[in-house]
């Protein structure tokens, strides 16, 4: 179903055009897109995560904490999840959550993925597949999650109201040795 502000005549409303809005399926598009350059660096991996960071038109807006790394079966692993999502440029919506109950950030159409969120949590076993914010860092750890998690849903919300949005999230380089046999990136 597809709806847009009209006058009382059944025109489209020419007074204000920010205020003309298009919603779908829960999803809020305005007439005037603004893409973000919304994009998960992947800074470090190990078994347990993968730490990253937010960037927001290259600017760093805040960490990231994702389940670790799996390969898919097709890839020759077991499928296991919870695993970081594929690399990719994805779909970035707001919509209901079951889950949550309430308005959400979705990373949309990633492959062999439902559900894929940003959302509040510290640790990996708060995520089974999803990206946790916060404003603070350690192996395997995101704090102050809840409070970043607000302005950052703030901001996606706004910019999702602007136009569609994408998230593409980066693996981190790969760790070769140098020259003289010392690891670097």
């Amino acid at each position: 179903m597809s709806e847009s502000a009209s006058g009382e005549d059944g025109k489209p409303d020419e007074g204000n055009d920010e205020q003309i809005f298009r919603q779908t399926d829960s999803v809020v598009h305005s007439r005037h897109s603004t893409l973000m350059a919304w994009i998960v660096q992947r800074r470090w991996t190990d078994p347990q995560s993968v730490t990253g960071e937010l960037l927001r038109d290259g600017v760093h807006r805040c960490w990231t904490l994702e389940p670790p790394y799996k390969r898919r079966k097709e890839d020759g692993g077991t499928g296991e999840k919870p695993r970081a999502i594929p690399a990719g440029t994805y779909d970035l919506t707001v919509r209901p959550s079951q889950r949550f109950g309430r308005l959400m950030p979705h990373v949309e159409n990633v492959p062999d993925f439902q559900g894929v969120l940003i959302h509040w949590g510290n640790f990996p076993k708060d995520t089974e597949g999803c990206t946790l914010v916060g404003t603070a860092h350690s192996a395997n750890f995101v704090g102050h999650s809840r409070e970043e998690f607000d302005l950052l849903f703030r901001e996606i919300q706004e910019a999702c109201e602007s136009g569609p949005q994408t998230i593409t999230y980066v693996d981190p380089p790969p760790v070769r040795p140098n020259v003289d046999g010392e690891i670097g990136t």
